[in-house]
């Protein structure tokens, strides 16, 4: 286990990155939902395909995940999620636009001193 975190660690410090926070879901196996979790409706069968919710991981079918958010954690583009994570993702990004401060329209003296300068004649 030293050696396994030492990896970890010496690739990290290399890449610049950052240890994550969160982690990947774990998936329910195919095998355990013959049906969505979520509708509960919708059997599954070789023409009609099953997804996973890349954040918690239920067995659902096509329209109850027809959306894609980016999980920063897991990729670069984002992934497939269910209509109920989405909900809640989206909800939580919302609130976090909300109360993040507005763009600082600020200017400092030295930029307010360019500004004098460029204005001129």
């Amino acid at each position: 286990m030293a050696h396994i975190n030492k990896c970890i660690v010496d690739l990290l410090a290399k890449t610049n990155k950052m240890p994550a926070t969160e982690h990947a879901a774990v998936w329910v196996p195919d095998g355990d939902a013959s049906t969505c979790m979520h509708c509960l409706k919708t059997k599954f069968t070789p023409i009609n395909r099953r997804h996973h919710c890349r954040k918690c991981g239920a067995v659902v079918c096509g329209a109850c995940s027809n959306r894609k958010f980016l999980l920063s954690y897991q990729a670069e583009r984002p992934l497939r999620v269910c209509i109920s994570c989405y909900d809640a993702l989206t909800a939580q990004q919302a609130e976090a636009d909300r109360s993040s401060p507005p763009p600082s329209t600020f200017v400092t003296p030295s930029q307010r001193s360019q500004y004098e300068v460029c204005s001129r004649p």
